[in-house]
């Protein structure tokens, strides 16, 4: 939760706003907060609300009482207000309240003040000040909120503001002091404290002339509105800089005639790309009333530079007194630019002499506004490290626009300053290919387009590794394109140490990336190398939390720190990625670490993984597998609240966890690898192709037997068995089977074994021999009741449903589907329940009704939907139209084909795609849709065939049909000539009938 009462007063849970329509209810929980699980009376409270009221509390207060009362009651967690007597008080915590939030850090400040710790003091109260967005309880308007917000502000914000500058003036840090009170002192325009510090500010900044100045406008103003004469210490500083001022001798050049210079290095000549983000600085250059500061930041080798200058260049017009550049050095071989230099470079391009420049960077910066006074340029700041080493340029730099790139997100640039922040990515496919095309000479060929398009996906879109790649290719001009991006593909570490040519100064990515990882402090970077064990480039919090044996605040603090660097991206609030050729430059440098911390690492992050999905399981698919030995007892996994949850985060986490099998087995972990592949079976299932479910299986079984654990063997060959057997590889299935079988019978895992023998059933069946696959489910069915195992039982009775419907016996058949229905019922578990309603309701559809198949159809539906089951999804949403058909539901028969041809298409079933085209086809032939339904029927009929299938016949049937009532409509057309519109409108009717003859669909 998070309360604000800063402003608007307001909430968010989970993220998310909560409403709250009324002003008094906000009000109330307000200034509830505002006390923060203390006692507020309820003449407070009526003051606060009501102002001078004499309303019965009773009749005013007490129901706005009851109706916050029902609200916090559904926040997470879920608060109280508790009645004290004559009082309320709402025990919040106060760490979730911005204004309390804010008295902590301020406290903290001023603790740390007293150690003698000026630069954490600084920290926390730049973190302190930006909470205070408005007006504390901004939404009530009565005097009592009034006279709270006068004291609050005196006595909570100014002081703040005064610990901060007095501070920053300690140590020296005029410039950052000057842009910090500039907009307070406006604010606060009688504050003889914030005069004060200005005053010793701008004299250290511009000179005593203008803090003189500066004490006499205030002087006379607070005689104007207060009546009042300034402070004795206000006087005494004035005097004291009365004293000060001299004639101070500066270096001058002639005010209008000091050349325009021009610094913007040439911008490439074959720049690609980038169009909305340069179309979106022309916009923020033309529409800012001020003159804009623009931080451009993003990974390295991702071209800042390049498109700065390119951008920079293309605005130079608007310009007349030139344009200012340099390169600060922020990351780079050599040692990066100070304040100091970089105005004296700015000060001798502008016509000063170099040995005339004051040493003090103070006046430095005071030369330079006067010099830029009145004038219009350009400056770009180029390669620079962070907040810290830009804010002290750009007071000197005056009213110019800035333009900064940096691989550091300058969040913190300036206090009260607005910076505009450009986050650069890589390019688009589309551009990267352009890119590469112009640099890389030849013929135009399909084949060479293909590899230049591998090419970019290899580059990952990076500028400089594009180009990199490029001046490879380009260097060997006799060598096919395709060879070179093969090698890459099995080398990919080449295109981090891959230069340009011999006498080039260009650096290699591992140069590039080695810079910004030197930039960070140690344990940030050790982190950033510890992800490098990673199995892949998308991550969140909690996981690299375990690999790197942190706590997860602690993770994140450091994976925000890496974002700000753009060596991560951030996705999501807990999410994160990081690009492929930075993330393979990880992987290399912990490759350098001893192999007994990564394997600690990897061991952390395994434990977690394994560990979280069996906290998922007991949600996707309860009761969930049992915790196994081999995770480490002090592991702390993810734990989740529901269903939806769980499977969610199992389905973000797809790729991840196929490669911690991986990784598990890389780093000889053998049962980790091939248990997470077991458990997450279920999740495969629902939401991936067979075909590629086959090598991960047969994988993970590969690595039980090296563990040695038959049980696993056992499992992962039933398991492999019901995939190939998805696929109509009846041979190799029935085999796996009684591998499976076998080994289950001799360890005495009886309920396996029948788990085993119920799927030989399956597989019978589906061969067409029934007898045998009845026999098989009769003995798997007794096994399944001498262990009392339910579910067991419940899938056998599907089964033997969907044999005997197979073999025409529909009343037995809707028998045993009956059976299973009440008992998947009473386990609760949606996705078998999911597939029984959707069997019910195919066999009432194959019986006549499909009124009443539809409803049952949609039952399943919602359980598929719920439980993400592709394969489900694809069959009930075919049934669904052909009942939608035979209804003459014309359209929501075409949208549920459509819909399943989607969810066939995403497991790879060519055959059910084809089949849903065909039943699509049918529909849209009778909307009128002819175009859409011939498309869909060649298709159809060119997939079937090519896979061979019988059911092409019977589509081409469909076709062929259509093209002959199509053929007859020119006759009738004629015989209808200069009738009305309503008799052509028949005529469609009239031809809709004889379409509804097409619609048998192939078994």
């Amino acid at each position: 939760m998070e309360f604000r009462i800063i402003g608007p007063i307001g909430v968010r849970m989970n993220g998310a706003p909560v409403r709250l329509n009324s002003i008094k209810v906000r009000g109330l929980l307000g200034i509830l907060l505002w006390r923060s699980g203390q006692r507020v009376s309820v003449k407070t409270l009526m003051e606060g609300l009501w102002g001078e009221s004499d309303a019965d509390p009773s009749k005013v207060l007490h129901p706005n009482i009851s109706r916050l009362r029902r609200i916090v009651r559904a926040f997470e967690p879920p608060l109280t207000v508790d009645r004290d007597v004559n009082a309320y008080r709402l025990p919040a915590d106060p760490n979730t309240v911005d204004y309390h939030r804010f008295l902590h850090l301020t406290m903290q400040a001023r603790q740390a003040l007293q150690k003698g710790d000026r630069k954490h003091a600084i920290a926390l109260y730049n973190t302190a000040l930006p909470l205070w967005q408005g007006e504390l309880l901004a939404d009530l308007q009565t005097p009592w909120a009034e006279r709270l917000r006068a004291q609050v502000d005196q006595k909570d914000r100014l002081a703040a503001f005064y610990g901060l500058f007095q501070t920053v003036l300690e140590l020296g840090d005029y410039e950052v002091a000057e842009h910090g009170l500039k907009s307070v002192v406006g604010e606060y325009e009688t504050d003889e404290t914030l005069a004060r510090l200005w005053m010793q500010t701008i004299a250290e900044t511009r000179g005593p002339d203008y803090a003189i100045n500066h004490f006499r406008a205030f002087a006379k103003h607070l005689w104007d509105e207060l009546g009042e004469r300034p402070r004795q210490d206000l006087v005494d500083l004035y005097q004291e800089l009365s004293k000060r001022k001299a004639p101070v001798a500066q270096p001058t050049t002639p005010a209008d005639d000091w050349p325009a210079p021009h610094q913007l290095p040439r911008p490439i000549a074959m720049f690609t790309g980038r169009d909305q983000q340069l179309a979106n600085l022309d916009e923020l250059i033309a529409n800012t009333t001020a003159p804009p500061v623009i931080a451009i930041s993003g990974p390295p080798g991702v071209g800042k530079t390049t498109f700065a200058i390119h951008w920079a260049s293309g605005q130079l017009h608007n310009f007349p007194d030139g344009d200012l550049f340099v390169d600060l050095a922020g990351h780079g071989p050599t040692d990066r630019l100070t304040a100091t230099e970089v105005l004296a470079k700015f000060l001798i391009s502008v016509g000063f002499s170099a040995e005339h420049l004051p040493a003090e960077e103070s006046r430095r910066t005071q030369l330079l506004r006067r010099a830029l006074e009145g004038r219009r340029l350009l400056v770009v700041l180029d390669n620079a490290l962070d907040s810290a080493h830009i804010r002290p340029i750009l007071p000197g730099l005056g009213s110019n626009p800035v333009l900064i790139t940096g691989r550091q997100e300058l969040r913190s640039l300036a206090l009260g300053a607005e910076v505009y922040s450009v986050r650069l990515p890589e390019l688009a496919r589309d551009e990267s290919v352009r890119l590469l095309d112009r640099r890389i000479s030849g013929a135009r060929d399909q084949i060479r387009q293909n590899a230049i398009y591998d090419l970019a996906a290899l580059c990952g879109d990076l500028p400089l590794g594009l180009q990199i790649a490029a001046e490879r290719i380009a260097a060997a001009p006799s060598v096919p394109i395709r060879e070179l991006v093969d090698e890459l593909r099995e080398r990919r570490e080449l295109l981090l140490d891959e230069g340009m040519h011999e006498d080039s100064d260009t650096d290699t990515l591992r140069v590039v990336f080695g810079w910004s990882i030197a930039a960070l402090p140690t344990e940030i970077g050790r982190f950033f190398t510890r992800l490098g064990l990673f199995p892949g480039t998308r991550f969140s919090t909690p996981a690299t939390a375990a690999l790197a044996g942190l706590p997860v605040a602690e993770a994140e603090r450091i994976l925000l720190r890496l974002h700000g660097a753009s060596l991560l991206e951030r996705q999501d609030k807990s999410r994160f990625r990081v690009h492929d050729l930075i993330h393979l430059f990880a992987r290399e440098s912990v490759a350098t670490e001893p192999v007994d911390v990564q394997t600690a690492a990897v061991r952390r992050l395994l434990d977690w993984y394994l560990a979280s999905l069996l906290n998922a399981l007991r949600h996707v698919d309860p009761p969930g597998p049992e915790i196994p030995e081999v995770l480490d007892p002090a592991t702390t996994p993810l734990v989740f609240d529901d269903h939806d949850t769980a499977l969610n985060w199992c389905i973000a986490e797809h790729q991840n966890m196929l490669n911690i099998s991986d990784l598990a087995a890389e780093y000889r972990f053998w049962e980790h690898a091939w248990r997470t592949v077991s458990e997450f079976i279920e999740v495969l299932n629902r939401t991936t192709d067979p075909h590629l479910q086959v090598p991960i299986q047969e994988r993970a079984l590969k690595a039980a037997i090296r563990d040695g654990n038959r049980r696993g063997i056992a499992d992962l060959l039933n398991n492999l068995g019901t995939t190939l057997l998805q696929l109509a590889k009846y041979d190799d299935a029935a085999k796996k089977f009684d591998e499976a079988r076998e080994i289950n019978h001799d360890i005495g895992a009886v309920d396996a074994e029948s788990i085993c023998i119920m799927n030989s059933g399956t597989t019978a069946m589906r061969r067409g021999q029934y007898a045998d696959a009845l026999r098989r489910f009769r003995v798997a069915i007794q096994l399944f009741e001498r262990l009392d195992f339910t579910a067991g039982r419940a899938h056998v009775n599907q089964r033997i449903g969907d044999t005997y419907r197979l073999m025409g016996r529909l009343d037995e058949a809707a028998n045993h589907y009956g059976i299973a229905l009440k008992m998947r019922e009473a386990l609760v578990s949606p996705r078998s329940l999911g597939e029984s309603w959707t069997a019910v309701g195919s066999l009432t559809l194959a019986r006549g009704d499909p009124e009443l198949a539809i409803r049952q159809l949609h039952n399943g539906l919602s359980l598929h939907r719920h439980t993400r089951d592709e394969l489900g999804l694809a069959r009930t949403l075919q049934c669904l139209a052909e009942a939608h058909y035979l209804v003459h539901e014309y359209e929501q028969a075409s949208t549920c084909a459509n819909e399943s041809a989607e969810h066939y298409r995403r497991i790879a079933d060519q055959r059910g795609e084809s089949l849903s085209h065909d039943l699509q086809a049918q529909a849209d032939y009778q909307l009128g849709n002819n175009e859409s339904a011939k498309d869909l029927w060649a298709l159809a009929v060119t997939t079937l065939r090519r896979l061979d299938d019988p059911a092409a016949d019977k589509v081409a049937q469909h076709m062929n049909a259509a093209h002959l009532v199509e053929q007859a409509l020119p006759d009738q057309r004629a015989k209808n000539s200069g009738k009305t519109k309503g008799a052509e409108t028949t005529l469609r009717g009239t031809t809709r009938g004889h379409r509804v003859a097409f619609r048998a669909q192939p078994d």
